[in-house]
């Protein structure tokens, strides 16, 4: 079952690397703005990191603001020499799809002012691009924590492999004593046995000595 799980990460990271963001709308502050939307194989949290830790490697860090990660003053080559701030989201795709997920990017020139394809057409643009980098990303990450959970399943099954070594040891050692102890049990018994007959003997001729004695 690992293995199938472990082939599935890696058709999805196929499928992702090939996915594209598509443009529409998202909700923010109970307004509708334009967004850049993806749909990705991966479980939200999967996700999350991917964007985190490719936003850090770029140099920025984030806030959460309203239910989203806030970016801002981002410069990014595929965005153009422009300063903008990124509003990011990750949330499952549906109650029924925990391993898909659904990445909301919001595009704003400063205080809150979101802009799509209409206002910039080349940041929109750029901005999807981004989005779609993001996506190999996320496979990758999710490959790693496969990796890292397979790994982990075989340091278990060799401490459960070394401990049954060790009782193999034990319980080997306690058979050659338990043979032993039967083996001296049986010299026992023998010997034993072979004082009762001497003393049976004894009690015979003691009796034989009576009876004649009687007479």
């Amino acid at each position: 079952m690992r293995n199938f799980t472990l082939l599935l990460s890696v058709l999805f990271f196929g499928v992702s690397a090939l996915a594209q963001s598509t443009e529409g709308t998202a909700s923010y502050n109970k307004k509708t703005y334009p967004a850049t939307i993806s749909e990705l194989p991966y479980p939200p949290d999967v996700v999350e990191t991917a964007v985190k830790q490719e936003m850090k490697k770029r140099g920025y860090s984030g806030k959460n603001n309203k239910g989203y990660t806030e970016y801002k003053g981002v410069r990014l080559k595929e965005l153009g020499s422009e300063s903008v701030d990124l509003y990011v989201k990750t949330e499952r795709k549906g109650r029924k799809d925990k391993d898909a997920t659904i990445l909301t990017i919001l595009t704003a020139k400063g205080a809150e002012n979101f802009i799509g394809r209409s206002a910039d057409g080349a940041l929109a643009e750029g901005v999807k691009q981004f989005a779609n980098s993001l996506h190999p990303l996320a496979g990758d990450h999710a490959l790693e924590l496969e990796i890292g959970s397979q790994e982990e399943l075989i340091r278990k099954a060799e401490r459960k492999f070394q401990g049954l070594q060790s009782d193999s040891v034990a319980l080997e050692k306690k058979k050659l004593q338990l043979e032993q102890s039967m083996a001296e049990n049986k010299t026992a018994i023998q010997k034993q046995g072979e004082e009762v007959e001497l003393q049976r003997k004894v009690l015979e001729t003691l009796r034989t000595k009576r009876r004649k004695e009687n007479d």
